[in-house]
């Protein structure tokens, strides 16, 4: 392992990032809703819960095998979908789906990406490319990397692709179309964001995108699906600012209908809180729920998402359920699963190792999430995610 690597893995990654970016861009990822106290809340509030190992009777090898929204996948682990990857590194979408595609973890892709959808997809299926980046890890990690291979081998994450419902609907759905033809597996319909949240941290450095970010969707969005503008909305307004999408602000469970029958594809609706909605969304058709608190970046002072797993459900990877918010480690991935979710988005801290260390640093760290992961089933005391239940945790705070 470099110094580096070990640096941005163990070390400050946060100050790393924060050196490594304009403070405006900085301020924009690192940043939540008002007083930010949900977005304070939410990596902590994993740590509140304590294992409780059973004696193992395991063959000592242990399997992430896990099933979510009807696809068989051979780990737990996706990356979030984030806004303007460009602002972090320049290789931006491209290089971040391209570890995520080394390593088969799960890669969302947001609406507001600053590489064309068709481009993503052709880094992350580029698998010269892909080996190229496995050469550069670190030895520790190749290895490491080798070992987590024997999992699931015949298995792969595909992409999945983040969409809003737009007022105007053709445009969601063009998107949606185009993520299909170039072979996402699935679409996450981000149903928390009827409007922007009040972020002061982009207040405060004035954050707009600069006028050198490639409006992809921008254009896109800007013109018809014949090519023309006319009475069309564009998603920024005006040009460079990231806050004025023109979403549907009544989005609700007909925009989960309507994106099943759109696609094909399966719909996880990303931003739930409560059972109840999950259970209406999949009697809209949808595949799953993503139980999220958009980052901490929409309505401040509701509760984390490791809260709401606790408070909502009962059984433990359940194949309907993913969940994201505050996910930093391998053992944060235990814990989500054991509350619930059988696949768990890891955000923030997935770019800034992308920051601080580009695609190598990001692969190196998700290789660190999924070690620490299946090293946890074995010393939990199971032989794969599927045994696991809520009896294996405790939170001393409750009693």
């Amino acid at each position: 392992m470099t110094k580096d690597s070990f640096n941005f893995i163990y070390g400050d990654t946060i100050g790393a990032a924060r050196a490594a970016l304009d403070p405006g861009a900085f301020g924009y990822y690192s940043g939540g809703a008002l007083e930010q106290v949900t977005m304070s809340e939410s990596a902590e509030s994993w740590k509140r819960f304590r294992f409780v190992p059973k004696i193992p009777e395991t063959r000592g090898d242990t399997s992430t095998d896990v099933e979510f929204a009807g696809m068989e996948l051979p780990n737990p682990v996706f990356i979030s979908p984030m806004a303007c990857q460009s602002l972090l590194r320049v290789e931006a979408e491209s290089g971040m789906a391209q570890a995520a595609a080394l390593v088969n973890v799960g890669y969302a892709l947001s609406t507001r990406t600053s590489v064309p959808i068709p481009k993503v997809a052709e880094a992350y299926y580029d698998t010269s490319a892909v080996e190229r980046l496995r050469s550069q890890l670190p030895l520790w990690h190749q290895a490491a990397l080798e070992q987590l291979g024997r999992s699931g081998a015949d298995r792969r994450w595909l992409p999945m692709f983040q969409v809003y419902q737009m007022e105007d609907s053709s445009i969601s759905d063009a998107l949606v179309q185009e993520a299909k033809e170039c072979g996402f597996a699935a679409v996450l319909l981000t149903i928390d964001t009827p409007t922007i949240g009040i972020r002061l941290n982009d207040r405060r450095e004035s954050f707009s995108l600069p006028d050198t970010y490639p409006e992809v969707v921008y254009e896109r969005m800007g013109k018809g699906l014949d090519g023309s503008t006319e009475g069309k909305s564009s998603l920024f307004q005006p040009r460079g600012r990231i806050n004025s999408l023109s979403q549907d602000k009544t989005v609700g469970m007909t925009a989960v209908s309507h994106l099943v029958g759109v696609g094909g594809l399966p719909v996880v609706v990303k931003g739930v809180s409560r059972a109840s909605d999950l259970r209406a969304a999949m009697e809209h058709g949808a595949a799953g729920g993503l139980f999220s608190t958009h980052g901490g970046r929409q309505l401040d002072r509701i509760r984390s998402t490791a809260d709401s797993l606790f408070a909502e459900l009962e059984s433990s990877c359940d194949p309907s359920v993913a969940a994201d918010g505050g996910v930093r480690t391998g053992t944060d991935v235990l814990t989500a699963m054991c509350l619930g979710a059988s696949a768990v988005g890891i955000g923030r801290f997935a770019a800034w190792a992308f920051a601080a260390g580009g695609p190598v640093g990001l692969a190196c760290y998700l290789i660190e999430v999924l070690t620490e992961l299946r090293l946890s089933l074995l010393l939990i005391g199971v032989d794969s995610a599927d045994e696991l239940d809520r009896t294996m945790l405790d939170r001393p705070g409750d009693r």
